[in-house]
Formats: C-alpha cells, structure tokens, sequence
C-alpha cells in the first residue's frame, strides 16, 4: 500500500480530507465554499501509516499545526513505486487560494461558521 512522497508535511498532530480531480474542478472558483465542506469532513491522520487507494481519496490534504500540504495518487511506474505524492499546485491552491496553512486556519473557518 503506498505511503506519503516527497515533500512529507512537518507537526505532530495531522487532520485529512480526501476529494477527488473532479472535486477541486467543480469547487475551483468557489474557495469560500469548498473550504468549509473541508473544515467539517477533516479527519485524524496518521502520516506513517499505508494509505488504501479509492475513487474518492486521489488526492489527500494534509494538515497540521504547521503546514498544510495536498499529496496525489500516483501508480507504481519503473522504479517509483505507487505512492501518494505531494502536488504543488493543489497546495498552492489551498494555501493561497482558501487560506488554508495549518489547523489555526481551519479553527477561524469553523468559528466563523457558529
């Protein structure tokens, strides 16, 4: 089962939320949205365990208390083997786009939803 590659996100406690290209697609533009559907659907992660590949987890967000960071499912190709690995522009799009560093920021997105 593949594990996080490349850039591998620093901190000691790490949330998730899984979505798919079709997904960031449908919510690119709509940021104010899509970034609090991600502030109620995060869950615990754990960054060194095996990830089980599905339809709906092709790409994972990761974030901690000092970083946020998107990793995208990549088959086995020669000597790279099948691995979740880390993708620049989703974490750009995240990090500039919603606003979404590290959990302080998805704390803010939930407060403003009370």
């Amino acid at each position: 089962m593949p594990k996080l590659y490349g850039t591998i996100i620093k901190g000691k406690e790490f949330m998730s939320f899984e979505f798919t290209d079709a997904e960031f697609s449908k919510n690119f533009g709509k940021e104010d949205d899509f970034k609090k559907v991600i502030a109620k659907q995060l869950k615990p992660f754990d960054i060194a365990s095996d990830i089980k590949p599905s339809k709906k987890n092709q790409n994972i967000l990761v974030i901690s208390e000092k970083d946020s960071i998107c990793y995208s499912y990549n088959k086995a190709n020669g000597p790279h083997p099948e691995r979740y690995q880390f993708r620049d522009d989703y974490t750009d799009w995240v990090k500039s786009d919603m606003g979404i560093k590290n959990l302080m920021d998805i704390k803010k997105i939930l407060d403003t939803m009370k």
